[in-house]
């Protein structure tokens, strides 16, 4: 923001100079006088107006005062301008179509215990965990669609970024005070209705999420392919899984990078079909086939 004199001419030919004060385009710059210093002022307008006395110190003041203003006013009008225009940009989560995304899912392992035991203890793990959880999502180009306290839903336009960002979350997690967290991942579509956040995809990923241990990164087939030739990225297979409300199985991998807990496929829990449900499933097809 500089400070310029800009000559006018009225309808009776006669010559009169405003202050114009703020940002000129390279095309303005040649009808005006070269940017000045405030403390030129006085010079200029005695220069221009020579049958006028020089503004006396009282005057000087009180311009000096409108020109502090003026400038307050152009900061305030550049915020308003900023924040509209960061509004009128559509995030994620205001598209009402479908997408196809990474989503992460992340739970604290336990933490309605550890609430029951230490309220200090919970608050402390809450506070580090969300701290660690908005920077490496930002960093990594995700979205945090839903805070659930000790839990959150995020999606990513890159499954190798979203992988990439849950890794670094559980090293950062390790340390104290250490937060043990689960993550599952897969790739999907999402779809916005009415505030809510729907699709197979979303499910799928809390299913996922809902099998894993402390400092346990899980995820689908299909982040899978997407990551298995990034070379900082290790993977191990789990096996075919029978989720609740799933109605195919899904083929399930664990990030085996140091540091993460692998989880034992034989020892898995979580929102998994009942062993009668899936008994039941399974005599179901078999006596279509005999038929």
């Amino acid at each position: 923001m500089e400070l310029y004199i800009l000559p006018s001419k009225d309808t009776a030919g006669q010559f009169s100079w405003h202050l114009v004060y703020g940002s000129v385009s390279q095309d303005s710059r040649p009808y005006l006088l070269k940017p000045i210093d405030p403390k030129e002022l006085i010079a200029a307008v005695h220069k221009v107006q020579l049958q006028k006395a020089p503004p006396s110190s009282d005057q000087l003041r009180m311009l000096m005062d409108h020109i502090r203003g003026k400038e307050d006013e152009v900061a305030k009008l550049t915020a308003i301008l900023s924040n509209n225009a960061s509004l009128q940009i559509p995030t994620l989560s205001q598209s009402k179509q479908r997408r196809l995304a990474a989503i992460l899912f992340t739970d604290i392992v336990g933490y309605t215990a550890i609430m029951q035991q230490s309220e200090v203890q919970a608050l402390t793990i809450i506070r580090r965990y969300t701290i660690v959880l908005k920077q490496a999502v930002g960093e990594h180009g995700g979205e945090i669609l839903n805070d659930y306290g000790d839990g959150s839903l995020c999606v990513f336009s890159s499954a190798s970024e979203a992988m990439h960002c849950a890794l670094e979350m559980q090293m950062q997690l390790q340390t104290e005070p250490a937060v043990p967290l689960r993550i599952g991942l897969h790739i999907g579509e999402i779809l916005f209705e009415n505030g809510k956040i729907l699709g197979d995809g979303v499910n799928i990923a809390s299913r996922i999420q809902s099998i894993g241990k402390g400092n346990s990164i899980l995820f689908s087939e299909e982040m899978h392919d997407k990551i298995k030739n990034v070379p900082d990225l290790k993977s191990v297979p789990l096996g075919r899984i029978n989720f609740k409300n799933v109605d195919k199985p899904v083929t399930v991998f664990a990030l085996a990078n140091q540091g993460l807990v692998v989880p034992r496929r034989n020892a898995l829990e979580g929102k998994l079909k009942t062993k009668s449900t899936f008994a039941w499933m399974q005599n179901l097809f078999t006596s279509k086939k005999e038929n």
